[in-house]
């Protein structure tokens, strides 16, 4: 939950993580909703590769498939990466603090707004810890559905480059 009280700037940095959340759930979705194409891609994939017939067909294939691979694995460490260096920028001040101190603390960080009802600087660890344990939930439907999705485009070529 987020108090803006019309402040722009407040409005601006909330929707953008909604907005996240809002595309993660529309990846889900449209996987749900299409579990049954899914399935019936997949079972094609299987058949395909059962019914290779000369060891270039199957090279071929191979060399999609490990492309594949290389992509999904890239795509899935960028991404976690990408998450907990957004969400560990929040420590910088605490970290700043003991490297370089000041005649005061740093002020903490929010790694994104929310207000959860309880103390937040008291509470500060266990919010970031919610807030990795959540987004890296969220992170893992968006990255499943996007490697799926790479799957099937990866298959298709491959497809064509047998039959061309």
């Amino acid at each position: 939950m987020v108090n803006c009280n019309r402040d722009l700037k407040c409005v601006f940095e909330a929707t953008t993580s909604y907005m996240l959340s809002v595309t993660i759930l529309v990846k889900l979705y449209a996987c749900y909703f299409s579990r049954c194409k899914m399935k019936v891609l997949i079972d094609e994939l299987f058949i395909d590769w059962n019914e290779l017939e000369t060891p270039e067909e199957y090279e071929i294939m191979k060399r999609y498939a490990k492309n594949t691979r290389r992509y999904a694995i890239g795509y899935v460490l960028y991404c976690y990466f990408a998450l907990y260096v957004f969400l560990l920028m929040s420590l910088i001040p605490q970290v700043l603090d003991v490297v370089l101190p000041l005649n005061e603390s740093r002020p903490r960080l929010s790694a994104y707004p929310a207000y959860y009802f309880v103390d937040e600087s008291k509470y500060s660890y266990y919010i970031l810890l919610h807030a990795i344990i959540a987004w890296k939930i969220a992170l893992t439907g968006l990255v499943s559905y996007d490697c799926m999705v790479l799957t099937y485009i990866e298959y298709v070529c491959s497809i064509f480059a047998l039959i061309g």
